[in-house]
């Protein structure tokens, strides 16, 4: 059934020039029928028809041309300030999102910014009117009222635009016709509520203002659930994330991020504005740590300068590639607790020492008091730890979650050291997942000598760096 449709949807432009006949919502009504839309559907259509506000639609909608959408008034100081307490709030789902498909969390935030402030703004048209309005556009008594304000705004160009407005009636109507058809699948197949379904005065609806056919195509829920709910924040979050990775959303690339954009809404104001937005959340200003700031139990992310930390940085989509563990010790320097080359306590000059050129440490501590006692009490306890059960220990270049070394001592690497020596400390604990290493698999057998341990646990500084719990003070200043 689901074919057919799509092929009847397909002709649909087949009866957009044929003689229109009767009244229009009696020229609607047939259209749908014969490309086989739903009675229920047609039904709900035809009760939540408005016709008051048809020819407001179908005009908006129709004569758009004549006006130039502003895109300037999204960016302010306010704004971003709301931005960055919306990144704040959601850091947790944001983090998943830009993990999953690529596309950072200042740009989800700032798309959901421009389009509905964040679900304050979402429209209160009802959806389900839009179209069965939009689809009345091309008949005669509708097209006189379309005409008669083309005249009325711009009349020393009317005979200009004329021909567009007549043509553009008819491609919305057919568009109208494709989204009906997508409204009476999602109510068919998602069991959406499309009688009460409101959006704007095109059709999109949701925060992230997608219209039916996007939300069948590529809303995704945050959960388990089986259907998405647009109006819920986490499933218009991760929605936006897969729609702009869907429509070729490359983050390094300015290019494949402009075109992902010009999908969802084609005005250059709208993209502008958007990866201005974007921009600015990234070049927040830098907090500075200072070295008698540290604590026990803070972790340093380190970027590092050789070709597997490159791959570890691209496969986990982050500029960390090392982490250390921080014991302060009373009226000395801290020192930092490692698995490099092996597994052993080194000098907070030694660890940054290997920083890559034009790279900072960043700080991250624990939002909640260590299971520890007082600070003294935090790094004596944490030394004991490490020295009775880790220190010694060799590096694990084989990234194996549970593996020894042939004298019988645990193997670890950074991020392993970290979770298994600081979970007992911490309250929100450090979780291994399943490592893919599908990002290069090519150049994680050639430099680990074989194939990488594939959907077996694991931990990545990027999980670090993403982990809840945890708050992100700064750069460490040496």
């Amino acid at each position: 059934m689901t074919l057919i449709l799509t092929f009847l949807l397909q002709l649909s432009f087949v009866w957009a020039r044929a003689p229109i006949e009767g009244t229009p919502v009696g020229h609607a009504v047939s259209s749908l029928r014969v490309v086989g839309i739903s009675e229920e559907t047609i039904k709900i259509l035809e009760d939540s028809f408005e016709p008051d506000t048809r020819d407001k639609i179908v005009g908006l909608s129709v004569l758009g041309f004549l006006g130039k959408a502003e895109y300037d008034g999204h960016y302010s100081m306010g704004a971003l300030k709301k931005c960055r307490a919306f990144l704040k709030k959601y850091a947790k789902v944001l983090g998943q999102t830009e993990k999953w498909y690529g596309v950072s969390k200042e740009s989800v935030t700032a798309l959901l910014w421009v389009e509905t402030k964040f679900g304050t703004d979402k429209g209160k048209f009802n959806v389900a009117n839009v179209f069965f309005s939009l689809l009345q556009a091309p008949h005669p008594d509708v097209m006189r009222q379309t005409l008669g304000a083309l005249a009325a705004r711009a009349p020393d160009e009317y005979e200009k635009y004329k021909q567009s407005a007549i043509d553009r009636s008819y491609a919305k109507a057919n568009w109208a016709l494709r989204e009906i058809g997508s409204l009476d699948e999602m109510r068919k197949s998602r069991g959406a509520d499309i009688r009460n379904l409101r959006g704007s005065y095109a059709g999109a609806f949701g925060i992230p203002q997608f219209i039916p056919s996007s939300y069948l195509q590529w809303a995704r829920p945050h959960g388990k659930k089986a259907s998405p709910n647009l109006h819920e924040m986490p499933d218009a979050i991760h929605s936006v994330g897969f729609y702009l990775k869907a429509n070729g959303w490359l983050e390094a690339d300015l290019q494949t991020k402009k075109a992902a954009l010009y999908h969802y809404n084609r005005a250059d104001g709208y993209v502008n504005v958007i990866l201005k937005i974007a921009e600015e959340l990234k070049a927040e200003p830098i907090s500075l740590v200072r070295t008698e700031e540290l604590r026990s139990g803070d972790l340093l992310l380190q970027p590092l300068d050789c070709e597997m930390c490159k791959l570890i940085e691209k496969e986990e989509k982050t500029a960390f590639s090392h982490v250390g563990i921080v014991v302060q010790h009373p009226g000395k320097t801290p020192t930092v607790l490692e698995a490099y080359s092996k597994v052993e306590e080194v000098t907070l000059q030694h660890f940054g020492a290997r920083t890559k050129p034009g790279g900072k440490i960043v700080v991250l501590r624990a939002n909640e008091a260590l299971r520890c006692g007082t600070e003294k009490s935090c790094g004596q306890k944490i030394l004991s730890r490490f020295q009775s059960k880790f220190e010694g220990g060799s590096y694990d270049k084989d990234f194996l979650w549970d593996n020894k070394d042939p004298s019988g001592k645990e193997s670890l690497y950074c991020a392993e050291l970290a979770a298994k020596l600081m979970n007992p400390f911490y309250k929100t604990t450090l979780q291994a997942k399943p490592m893919h290493y599908s990002s290069d698999r090519e150049g994680w057998t050639q430099k680990m000598g074989k194939a990488p341990p594939v959907e077996q646990p694991g931990l990545s500084p990027g999980d670090i760096e993403r982990a809840r719990g945890f708050t992100r003070l700064g750069e460490l200043s040496m």
